[in-house]
């Protein structure tokens, strides 16, 4: 879990990377959230988004509106992807493609969501 935060580091760091990985240990408090949105909004290299950073962002999908690409591989278990679709698990694990694809694409698609 992260206890400060500096933009101007991450950045740094950001512009010397071929690719992001993030999420995993990070936890879920406000930092770690900061974090999130400025890979997000300014990262222009292809991210995995695992673990942390996605229970961040099964509460936050309007963070995806602001991405300055689409090279995102998201990577939930079956609960995060519950957390991120709103559906339950015997739901997912039935039709786990297709409802992938159509999340997928729904979120790829949305360009309304509102900021919290």
């Amino acid at each position: 879990t992260y206890t400060e935060y500096n933009e101007k580091e991450l950045l740094t760091l950001m512009n010397r990377a071929d690719s992001i990985c993030i999420g995993s240990g990070m936890g879920t408090n406000e930092i770690s959230k900061q974090i999130l949105k400025t890979v997000i909004f300014q990262g222009k290299i292809p991210c995995v988004i695992d673990a942390d950073g996605l229970n961040i962002l099964s509460k936050h999908m309007w963070y995806l509106n602001k991405r300055k690409h689409n090279h995102y591989i998201l990577t939930p278990h079956m609960k995060e992807m519950s957390r991120l679709t709103g559906l339950d698990i015997g739901t997912i694990k039935a039709d786990r493609i297709q409802i992938l694809n159509e999340t997928g694409e729904q979120k790829m698609e949305e360009d309304d969501i509102g900021e919290e």
